[in-house]
């Protein structure tokens, strides 16, 4: 590779960052490589975990490339995501068919690296798979032979990660009883994972050869989950984190000095994510769906996007192999686990109702017909039937969710919006009651919205403000009492909420579908219109918008 042409694009993925702490870190000077990016809030709200770095790299939602979990099920259990985990060609495997050359690590899907056109290390690359360091191998197939010898050396254990490396995160050492507490432990995986993606990204660019370099950094999403909102000594660790995330970036920034930077986040908790660019990266104005991230870098290349054909389907080697393999001691090939399958379907039906809810309705379905007693789907069928208007099926949900989660509320929330449809609403309060004191954010937002409807108005205020105390930043709490406040007719209140959340949450439909609610309360209809088209260029559904379309545009803009 040594002397080849230099990048000509280095995308780095970084999970776990939102479009506001973005902010807040750029504004606070904490991510100054970051700060010199233009930057504009990426709509991801549909896509989490491997899911949404795998639609960025695709241009498609889960459902069609097939990467929105962490592993997949398969004859013998569960597999990590592999090249044949995906529905669709990725984006570097589409680069290459055009004659670009490419190379990355740890993208989703990417094991095994070798088999990749370019250079790739896979995902493993980074895996601690062993205590003692002088034991740690190296799978074979992770990177094409080269690449592999070169990185071997390179890759940082845990072991190797020093008490003053850690102290850069951590506040106090000292004050840490490693007896009791291992998440000193914990950050050392994480801090060895991210010199190592850094190490083998480092020695992509030294080596050349790769027009289009791609690296994903996963530890980052990790580490917020297990270190955000943490006391003292460990409430340093997030934002030391984003420091060395933006050191990195600037690493690699002054490795490939020609070469244009696009840096993606797909956002946290629902909450929309980040693309930064450099100038010589061409980007709209505005709020950017995370699919239009792949059409974006075909066009950087000259090349002219076509949604990606379905990939026909790869015998699953896998299972051949295991029931070979078993064969001879007479062991019959054991079946797919179907709470898995049920636990992945939920998961895809909870993606996929972000954006329609309709269409996860099915989905949910699946995933009960694989288990019944699946708590995740038959809450997200309990709230697209709700949301679709298929509210005489409510009944036989509720029913079985009280009786697989007695101690929830979800199955009462249930019911209650079933009286609500009906009208009764003096038995949806009665239900409602269930759900009183509830601390889930998610669930005391749900209940809080069934509250409105049900005339409680009050009561969904103090609920939702409950919410906001225990998660400040909950965002389908502030949408609630947006929304509350154009029920109850306090339309001053209600701009400033939509304010707010315009700002944290631009690429959400539901924000700009309650935009149009208060243009339409308060006689401005153009601007209605607009908060319409908004909406639905983000994929808000399409009976809301038809429903808010139809209403009386006659009065004139105010």
């Amino acid at each position: 590779m040594t002397g080849a042409a230099p990048a000509k694009l280095v995308i780095i993925i970084a999970e776990g960052l939102d479009w506001a702490m973005f902010g807040a870190l750029v504004a606070g000077g904490a991510c100054p490589g970051l700060a010199t990016l233009a930057a504009r809030p990426l709509n991801a709200a549909a896509h989490v975990g491997p899911g949404g770095a795998a639609s960025l790299l695709s241009g498609v939602h889960p459902e069609v490339h097939g990467l929105w979990h962490d592993s997949e099920a398969w004859a013998g259990g569960e597999r990590p995501l592999t090249r044949a985990s995906w529905r669709v060609a990725p984006l570097w495997q589409r680069l290459a068919d055009a004659g670009i050359a490419t190379a990355s690590v740890a993208l989703p899907g990417s094991i095994p690296g070798a088999s990749w056109p370019g250079t790739h290390f896979d995902s493993r690359v980074a895996d601690p798979g062993a205590v003692d360091p002088a034991d740690w191998s190296l799978p074979l197939a992770v990177a094409p032979p080269l690449a592999r010898e070169a990185i071997r050396d390179r890759r940082i254990h845990p072991a190797d990660i020093t008490a003053a490396q850690l102290a850069g995160l951590v506040s106090d050492l000292a004050a840490v009883d490693q007896s009791r507490d291992h998440r000193l432990a914990e950050l050392a995986v994480l801090l060895a994972r991210a010199g190592t993606v850094q190490a083998a990204a480092r020695w992509l660019l030294a080596e050349g050869g790769a027009e289009a370099l791609l690296v994903r950094h996963d530890w980052t999403a990790a580490l917020r989950q297990r270190f955000g909102g943490n006391p003292p000594p460990f409430a340093s660790v997030l934002p030391a984190a984003w420091r060395l995330l933006d050191a990195m970036v600037r690493d690699l920034a002054g490795l490939a000095p020609g070469a244009a930077l696009l840096f993606v986040s797909p956002g946290w908790d629902g909450r929309p994510g980040v693309l930064a660019a450099s100038p010589d990266f061409a980007a709209p104005a505005g709020a950017i769906d995370v699919c239009a991230v792949a059409p974006l870098v075909l066009g950087h290349f000259g090349l002219a996007w076509q949604p990606p054909a379905p990939l026909p389907p790869r015998p699953d080697d896998d299972a051949a192999l295991l029931a070979e393999a078993i064969a001879g001691g007479g062991t019959p090939l054991p079946p797919r686990p179907p709470a898995i399958e049920a636990e992945r379907l939920a998961l895809l039906a909870v993606l996929v109702a972000r954006r329609d809810p309709a269409a996860a309705i099915p989905v949910a379905e699946a995933a009960l017909a694989a288990d019944p007693d699946n708590v995740r789907a038959l809450r997200m069928l309990a709230t697209t039937l709700a949301q679709t208007g298929r509210t005489g099926e409510l009944d036989a949900v509720a029913a079985r969710l009280r009786a697989v989660a007695p101690d929830r509320p979800w199955g009462a929330l249930a019911a209650a919006a079933a009286r609500i449809a009906e009208g009764d609403l003096a038995a949806a309060r009665r239900w409602l009651a269930e759900a009183e004191g509830e601390t889930d954010p998610e669930t005391a937002a749900i209940a809080a919205r069934l509250r409105v409807a049900a005339g409680q108005k009050s009561g969904a205020r103090n609920q939702l403000d409950a919410v906001l105390a225990v998660d400040p930043g909950n965002l389908a709490a502030r949408l609630g009492l947006a929304s509350a406040a154009i029920t109850a007719r306090d339309f001053a209140a209600a701009e400033a909420w939509l304010a707010q959340l315009a700002q944290a949450d631009a690429g959400n439909a539901a924000v700009h579908i309650e935009y149009a609610r208060l243009y339409l309360a308060t006689g401005r209809p153009a601007r209605a219109r607009d908060a319409i088209a908004a909406a639905a260029a983000l994929g808000g559904d399409p009976e809301t918008l038809a429903r808010l379309a139809a209403s009386d545009f006659g009065a004139a803009d105010s």
